[in-house]
């Protein structure tokens, strides 16, 4: 189980994750471009206030299969847990988590059982993006920083539309109701990939 971290020191596999990041966002604002008339100045500003809001940008990888998340959500933990110390802060700090959230079983109880592991009975609201945009695969996390950047600077809580029945066993219900004005100091943002890479921005005001 390797563990990587960004916090004003990069090493070569974080620059790699950075550069990865940034081509993710560049293809968010691509699609944001697409789908309604902005110019690109406005872009860059966004890009702006992004960069400001990070705090920290951390990736495990937890090795357990080159496509399922462990069942008990150790990359997820380790990535969020992780974020949050390096960051100075604790899991009673996060006001929302932009989840992974595919939608998909093993993903959705993995990172369920990382959130009850890391927040125990005080899960803070939590919603999954990905049913206004899809999943955009190597965009997504682009995209969803984006929105999380827009959770802390507005206080939107985004609803997890379509969502219908909680996971067996996992007692947990994302938000369902659009929420602006909250007082949001701190956000998560996740982000898993093939192979048990798991990645967690953490937005700070």
């Amino acid at each position: 189980m390797s563990m990587c971290c960004c916090n004003n020191r990069l090493s070569c596999l974080t620059a790699a994750v950075v550069g990865s990041a940034i081509v993710g966002v560049i293809a968010a604002f691509l699609t944001f471009a697409a789908i309604i008339t902005v110019t690109p100045a406005f872009l860059w500003v966004v890009l702006g206030i992004a960069v400001g809001f990070l705090a920290v940008a951390l990736v495990s990888s937890e090795a357990y299969s080159n496509k399922d998340a462990s069942d008990e959500g150790d990359g997820a933990y380790l990535a969020m847990n992780e974020a949050l110390e390096k960051a100075g802060l604790t899991p009673s700090d996060v006001r929302y988590i932009n989840v992974h959230g595919t939608g998909t079983g093993n993903n959705d109880s993995s990172e369920g059982q990382a959130l009850k592991r890391l927040f125990g009975e005080n899960v803070p609201p939590f919603s999954s993006t990905k049913g206004f945009t899809g999943h955009t695969l190597a965009a997504a996390g682009g995209i969803e920083a984006v929105l999380s950047v827009l959770s802390v600077s507005k206080g939107i809580i985004w609803p997890n539309i379509h969502f219908k029945q909680m996971i067996e066993g996992l007692d947990l219900c994302p938000q369902t109701i659009y929420k602006e004005g909250e007082e949001i100091g701190c956000v998560i943002s996740n982000s898993f990939g093939f192979g048990g890479n798991c990645s967690s921005l953490v937005f700070v005001k």
